[in-house]
C-alpha cells in the first residue's frame, strides 16, 4: 500500500498558485468595480475610483491566492493494487468536526494507515474507498476529480451541541481537488485515470 499526502515543500510557490487565473480575476474585478464607481461618481474622481478598484481587486485576488496556497490538502490517499482509498477531516454544511491542528495531532500520534484501519478511535476523521472516477480535469496547479465513493463518516447527535458521535456508511458522489504539491503527484493522478469509467 502506497501513501500519498500533501508536502508543501515539494513545489515552489510559483507552481502551487494558478497565477493566470488570479491575474484574470484581478483584471475582471478591477474593470467592473472601476466602471461602477466611475458611474456612481459621474467620472469626477477617477483617481479615487482607480485606488478603490485596485484595493477591491487585490483583496479578492488575495482570497484566490490563499485558497490555492492553503486549501484541499488534508486528504491522504492510499493506493493498493490500483484501488484508491482515503482519510480526511469530516466536513459538511455545518463545518468541520475536527480542527486542522487536532488532525495533525492525530497524524503525529499514529500513522495514516493506523488511522484508516482503526477509524473508530479517531473521532472526526472520515475514510472511504473510490468506487469509480466519473470525470477528471487537469488544471495548471491541481486536478479536479468527480468520484463515486463508499465512505464511513462521522455523524453527531445533538442540535446545538454535539452529545454523541457515531459512524455511518454512505455511498455518494464527491469532488476531490488534488493540489500539485502531493508527493508523487503524477503517479497519483495516473491511478485516478485508471479508475475512470
Amino acid at each position: 500500500m502506497k501513501i500519498y499526502r500533501s508536502n508543501k515543500k515539494s513545489n515552489s510557490l510559483f507552481r502551487k498558485i494558478n497565477w493566470i487565473k488570479i491575474f484574470i480575476v484581478l483584471a475582471i474585478i478591477f474593470t467592473i468595480s472601476f466602471s461602477v464607481l466611475s458611474l456612481l461618481s459621474q467620472f469626477k474622481s477617477l483617481s479615487n475610483c482607480i485606488r478603490t478598484s485596485s484595493i477591491i481587486a487585490v483583496l479578492i485576488g488575495l482570497e484566490f491566492f490563499l485558497i490555492d496556497f492553503y486549501d484541499n490538502r488534508d486528504r491522504i490517499y492510499f493506493v493498493n493494487k490500483n484501488k484508491i482509498s482515503y482519510i480526511e477531516i469530516h466536513e459538511d454544511r455545518d463545518g468541520k468536526l475536527l480542527t486542522n491542528t487536532e488532525y495533525r495531532k492525530y497524524l503525529e500520534d499514529a500513522t495514516p494507515k493506523e488511522i484508516y484501519e482503526n477509524q473508530e478511535k479517531f473521532e472526526g476523521v472520515d475514510k472511504g474507498e473510490i468506487i469509480e472516477v466519473i470525470s477528471i480535469r487537469k488544471r495548471i496547479n491541481k486536478t479536479v476529480a468527480k468520484v463515486k465513493v463508499k465512505s464511513k463518516e462521522w455523524d453527531c447527535v445533538g442540535r446545538f451541541t454535539i452529545t454523541k458521535m457515531f459512524l455511518n456508511d454512505k455511498e455518494k458522489t464527491k469532488k476531490f481537488i488534488i493540489m500539485n504539491d502531493y508527493e508523487d503527484y503524477n503517479e497519483l493522478i495516473n491511478y485516478f485515470e485508471k479508475n475512470k469509467r
